[in-house]
């Protein structure tokens, strides 16, 4: 079963192919991303990929309001960039590695 991160590229692949037109998945991006964002949360492995879930989500809620194509376009890009680790976290991101560093397990005692 994939991922949630690799569910998430197909969507992202599929929303370019149909030219930006929000309708990748049913309801759109922003409603898909309320129903991701959880799931993503449950799979995430260490604090780094919480802030790209948390960025991820943050964009994907607002994709709605771009009205233009280019921008969607521009959106699409710099959210595929993050998944690849093309790009590294914005600082208000980053910022947030310290509050996922607090939820990390305690090492199993021997």
């Amino acid at each position: 079963m994939p991922s949630e991160i690799e569910t998430l590229i197909k969507v992202l692949k599929l929303e370019r192919d149909n030219n930006y037109n929000d309708r990748a998945v049913i309801g759109g991006i922003k409603n898909y991303s309320e129903k991701w964002v959880d799931k993503a949360h449950q799979e995430a492995k260490n604090p780094k990929q919480h802030i790209l879930i948390d960025e991820l989500f943050d964009l994907m809620q607002s994709y709605h309001t771009l009205e233009n194509t280019e921008d969607r376009h521009e959106r699409i890009k710099y959210m595929m960039d993050r998944v690849t680790q093309r790009i590294p976290p914005p600082p208000e991101y980053q910022a947030r590695l310290s509050k996922y560093d607090r939820l990390k397990p305690a090492p199993a005692a021997k």
